[in-house]
């Protein structure tokens, strides 16, 4: 990488479930928060070497895995709608891309509205906790 100057670029795929708490999403919301800051340290040192870094945050894009949820996933995208955005957007080679950007948007409310957020996500859990075991 360090030989095409200029020319080399990381991408990391993480996520917007880092931008606000949702119920049962621990472990991934820490793994793919450590994604995001393993790699916005890399993109400091890397900097010197003209490589870029470039960290893509998804929404709930329609996988076998998203398939497993059993709560509301709004937005939610097809996978091959969301691969051909990222290919596009990172020939910009921007330092973070979320998408889609209503996520976003939404997803602003947890940090404008905490105890709101908070009665949302509590109320979505019970739910599908009371849900599951009937």
């Amino acid at each position: 990488m360090q030989k095409n100057k200029g020319s080399s670029h990381i991408v990391c795929i993480a996520s917007q479930a880092t931008a606000a708490p949702f119920p049962r999403a621990e472990a991934y919301r820490a793994s793919k928060t450590a994604l995001q800051y393993l790699f916005a340290s890399l993109r400091i040192d890397l900097a010197p070497e003209n490589i870029d870094v470039t960290v893509v945050n998804p929404g709930f894009v329609d996988t076998p895995l998203t398939q497993k949820n059993d709560f509301s996933m709004p937005f939610l995208m097809d996978v091959d709608v969301a691969a051909r955005r990222i290919v596009k957007r990172i020939e910009d080679r921007p330092r973070v891309y979320s998408f889609p950007f209503r996520l976003t948007l939404l997803l602003a409310v947890s940090k404008l509205l905490p105890s709101l957020w908070q009665k949302m996500m509590s109320s979505q859990s019970s739910k599908s906790t009371t849900g599951s075991s009937t």
